[in-house]
């Protein structure tokens, strides 16, 4: 059986809290993409799980993913992101990744 992927949990007081935080911590939610998408690639999973967060007002889980179909646009933005704050290590690894997920789909 394969272990779990540990998926980085956050609590949040409401959804708008939720939705500020992805709107403006966008260097650490592409970065956990392309982690996630590197996590799941190599343990041949087809879900990337980005980030569980706990909304407290509605005593709520809100789990975000990527599924495979996803992973090539999911890092194109990434790409997207990281060029815009000139951060091209991080556009090499999101691109090289896109590279390896092509290989994968013919597997």
């Amino acid at each position: 059986m394969a272990k779990r992927i540990k998926v980085p949990q956050k609590s949040f007081e409401t959804k708008d809290d939720f939705q500020f935080f992805v709107e403006n911590e966008k260097e650490w939610f592409y970065s956990r993409i392309v982690e996630a998408i590197t996590e799941s690639y190599s343990k041949k999973d087809r879900i990337a799980h980005v980030i569980e967060a706990k909304i407290v007002e509605t005593m709520s889980i809100v789990e975000f993913t990527s599924e495979y179909s996803e992973w090539e646009r999911s890092l194109n933005l990434a790409i997207k992101w990281f060029e815009s704050q000139e951060k091209y290590e991080m556009c090499t690894i999101a691109f090289n990744l896109i590279e390896k997920i092509k290989d994968f789909k013919e597997e």
